[in-house]
């Protein structure tokens, strides 16, 4: 998924746009400018340029993570309720504090 959006108003940077226009996480926009797929007017540049009215934002949401860096940890009961391609519920107990469930979507 490409995303193409016209600058309507100058000196904003381009973290703020990601942030306030699309919601994006500060995690995501990390991964975007690491992988360099964030380009104003076809260059690549860095999220805290300062745009212009006119330039052309352009956002590449195509790319691959590995999950070699997940460590599966057995101590964590966790009983999957629902899972389809597209989500995924899971009943963990409430009060495990030690192990962290993130969203992603």
């Amino acid at each position: 998924m490409d995303i193409s959006y016209k600058v309507k108003k100058s000196d904003v940077s381009i973290k703020q746009i990601l942030k306030e226009k699309y919601e994006m996480s500060e995690r995501l926009i990390l991964k975007l400018k690491k992988f360099n797929k964030i380009k104003i007017n076809q260059n690549i540049v860095y999220i805290d340029y300062k745009i212009k009215e006119n330039d052309i934002l352009d956002i590449d949401l195509n790319f691959e993570e590995t999950n070699e860096n997940i460590v599966p940890n057995e101590k964590i009961l966790i009983n999957i309720l629902y899972e389809d391609d597209y989500m995924l519920i899971l009943d963990k107990p409430s009060r495990n504090t030690s192990s962290s469930i993130y969203v992603s979507f």
